[in-house]
């Protein structure tokens, strides 16, 4: 079966919001571009961003263990909610001013409807790797890997993998998503 590029576009779009990858952790600015190690700290400093990272919770640090934990939960709920296709719950996972790579998540809504309506199945998992407090802007940023497989109606299963970012806001006993970035590796 040949796809068209329309097709392929439509998959590329849907797949943005898709989490995965292996290596060591990278850094991005706020625009998704790769920087240093050394430029991610002058920017936290610049930005008064306090940083916590999940693999380095001491044991006393009660409130890091169960913020890891917290956001875990979310993540594999919001995944679980991908992969069943509901775009009404899924929806539900944003602000209403909540943006996609720099775009109004809601004009996207379309084209995720779309998209759920030609894939047959979907496999999707994020891992939570940093998560820091932005002072003053009241979020929490994530910092994670996204592994995605997808099997569209009438082909062969298709995979994406690379690093988001996220910035959330705390809604009830959850979180809300106010900004996602991600790159596609």
């Amino acid at each position: 079966m040949k796809l068209s590029h329309g097709f392929i576009l439509v998959l590329v779009l849907f797949f943005w919001t898709i989490p995965c990858s292996a290596g060591n952790i990278t850094y991005y600015d706020s625009h998704g571009n790769i920087i240093t190690e050394e430029r991610y700290y002058e920017i936290c400093q610049k930005n008064k961003i306090t940083s916590i990272e999940s693999e380095v919770v001491n044991k006393d640090n009660i409130k890091s263990i169960e913020l890891r934990d917290q956001l875990r939960k979310f993540l594999g709920i919001y995944s679980q909610t991908f992969e069943n296709k509901n775009l009404n719950k899924f929806a539900g996972f944003f602000t209403p001013d909540a943006t996609e790579k720099g775009k109004s998540f809601n004009s996207l809504l379309p084209k995720y409807r779309k998209n759920f309506e030609i894939i047959d199945s979907i496999d999707y998992k994020i891992e939570l790797k940093k998560y820091f407090f932005k002072v003053g802007a009241e979020t929490l940023e994530i910092q994670g890997k996204f592994y995605a497989k997808w099997l569209p109606y009438g082909a062969d299963w298709r995979e994406k993998s690379g690093w988001l970012s996220m910035s959330l806001v705390e809604h009830d006993n959850s979180y809300r998503i106010k900004r996602l970035d991600y790159i596609i590796m």
